[in-house]
């Protein structure tokens, strides 16, 4: 009889061998009046964890690489994204370099010889080179060089004066000037100055693009020296590198994007959700951020969904008061400022929630972004730091009819390790207890799969075809659960037996498949209920097991 007693002492915690109920235990026992014969049920329980499972949980679970949202109200959307370009203007728009040239010759001087000095003065307007569409008014500059390579030939040494009144700098009309010529007649000069801070403003006539200078030379006598037929002055003038802050004028036609690209709804890429589900809202959204000065627009061609897991493509099309969308831009008074265009597409063939039915997971398209001629002007600017960002969005509001949607997960079920081993060749019944406080608008149906470290199937824990089943919460008439009055408890108890608990022995994990289907999935199709971020689903999970213990089962 006492190994009976320590058999027990090494078996089972002191906390679940209750001997005597509220009695009192003498200092010795006879316990050579104990019966040989004995058999007893004790309880081991394995408390497991509690928590709640809140929408974060859930929209993780739906697809953890949608960016998730809410309204104001606090509903969830899943939005998939497809980031086009990011462009700034100095990417798209640029200034040629500029070259100009100007002379000064013998013949040009009406004396025989320069007795002190004579002044002569020349202007011309030269073709500003642009783009053959482009009617710019004016450029403030913030790089490059001014380049000016002189050559004289004259035997005199004389002052250069190059200006402008088209040309501004600190407000005022800005002027070079610089010594040249020697008495050898040999005299070469290469000078450059800095374009930062100033401000051209060109001349338009007829279809030319102008640039007024102004060439002032002295030339001085130097003792007398003598005037030659082939003397001359030559100007080479350049606006080189030329780097701009602002531009102000019409910049013509410019393609911005032209590319065919996707957006991957992942949700349906996922191979472990099964089942249906109808989005009530789904929307195809365009969003553009525009600190362009000009009217641009978005066209999408070529647009369609594919489904993978039906098999199936649909062409997309939009009218043509959709498509292309006009742009949102900033006017004269909000330089510096970013526009934004948000833009659903409304009226699509076919509409987008029934695209969305045949599960996509990628929608294609390619689209063009270019400036809009037709509504092009003078009163059109660009900075060199204005950006052109355009993405393209699939926006799906958690406000969804589904059935026989299956989400799964693993956990760790290490059943070896649970128990020692003599422990566990004592169970008889190992008891799940589950209590389930459902705060969401879904029936849930749960179902435990025990697999083996291969994740080959052991055994799961109910039949298939009498799931428990917890029911979603109470649906007010705007189709909500109160968080607070609204939930419904479920409470759920299994057991598994010997030979139940033999097959999972082996078992390394769980994997908990849980069936979610929206009120009336089967007899209201048009229902369709919200998600708010404010819904939770509170649980709690505990085993026992269950020991038989008797004589023959002592060592």
């Amino acid at each position: 009889m006492k190994k009976i007693v320590q058999f027990l002492l090494r078996v089972l915690p002191a906390g679940f061998l209750l001997v005597g109920a509220g009695g009192c235990i003498k200092d010795t026992i006879d316990l050579e009046h104990f019966s040989d014969r004995f058999e007893l049920t004790p309880g081991i329980a394995l408390p497991l964890g509690y928590g709640s499972l809140g929408m974060d949980d859930l929209i993780a679970r739906f697809d953890s690489t949608g960016f998730v949202k809410k309204d104001a109200s606090g509903l969830l959307e899943l939005s998939y994204n497809s980031q086009l370009l990011s462009l700034k203007a100095s990417d798209v728009v640029s200034i040629p370099d500029q070259h100009f040239d100007q002379f000064f010759v013998r013949s040009e001087i009406a004396l025989p010889t320069i007795t002190d000095s004579v002044v002569l003065n020349k202007s011309k307007d030269y073709a500003f080179s642009l783009q053959p569409d482009e009617r710019i008014d004016s450029i403030i500059l913030k790089a490059g060089n001014f380049h000016f390579s002189i050559q004289s030939t004259f035997r005199h040494t004389g002052r250069l004066v190059v200006s402008s009144s088209y040309i501004l700098k600190n407000g005022k009309a800005w002027k070079e000037e610089f010594y040249i010529g020697n008495t050898s007649g040999t005299y070469q000069g290469e000078f450059d100055r800095s374009l930062s801070g100033l401000a051209l403003h060109l001349l338009h006539r007829n279809d030319s693009t102008l640039l007024p200078l102004n060439f002032s030379l002295t030339l001085y006598s130097d003792d007398g020296q003598p005037l030659q037929s082939s003397d001359q002055v030559t100007i080479d003038l350049g606006l080189l590198n030329i780097g701009f802050r602002l531009i102000y004028g019409n910049i013509g036609y410019k393609e911005f994007l032209a590319q065919q690209s996707s957006i991957l709804v992942n949700l349906f890429e996922k191979s472990e959700i099964g089942g249906t589900i109808e989005f009530e809202d789904p929307r195809f959204t365009v969003q553009i951020d525009n600190a362009y000065g000009m009217p641009i627009l978005m066209e999408f061609t070529n647009v369609y969904s594919s489904s993978e897991r039906q098999n199936i493509t649909v062409p997309i099309s939009f009218p043509p008061e959709e498509n292309p969308v006009q742009i949102n831009y900033p006017a004269l008074n909000e330089i510096g400022l970013s526009k934004q265009t948000l833009f659903t597409f409304e009226n699509s063939n076919p509409p987008f929630r029934d695209v969305m039915q045949t599960e996509p997971n990628k929608i294609h398209f390619t689209t063009r972004a270019y400036t809009d001629i037709s509504k092009a002007g003078s009163m059109n600017f660009v900075l060199d730091t204005s950006r052109f960002t355009a993405s393209v969005n699939v926006v799906l509001p958690v406000w969804l009819r589904a059935g026989e949607f299956v989400l799964r997960d693993t956990i760790d079920f290490d059943f070896q390790n649970m128990l020692g081993e003599k422990e566990r060749s004592l169970i008889d019944t190992l008891v799940l207890y589950l209590e389930v406080n459902n705060g969401l608008p879904l029936n849930v149906g749960v179902q435990l799969a025990f697999v083996d470290a291969s994740y080959q199937v052991l055994d799961s824990l109910f039949d298939s075809n009498s799931l428990p089943q917890v029911p979603s919460g109470k649906l007010s008439a705007d189709y909500t659960v109160d968080q607070q009055t609204g939930k419904t408890l479920k409470k759920t108890y299994a057991g598994i037996g010997k030979d139940k608990i033999k097959r999972i022995e082996n078992a390394r994990y769980a994997i908990v498949s849980a069936e979610l289907n929206t009120t009336d999935f089967q007899t209201n199709p048009s229902l369709k209920v919200k998600f708010y971020d404010y819904y939770k689903l509170d649980f709690k999970l505990a085993a026992k097991a269950l020991l038989r213990i008797n004589n023959d089962n002592i060592p």
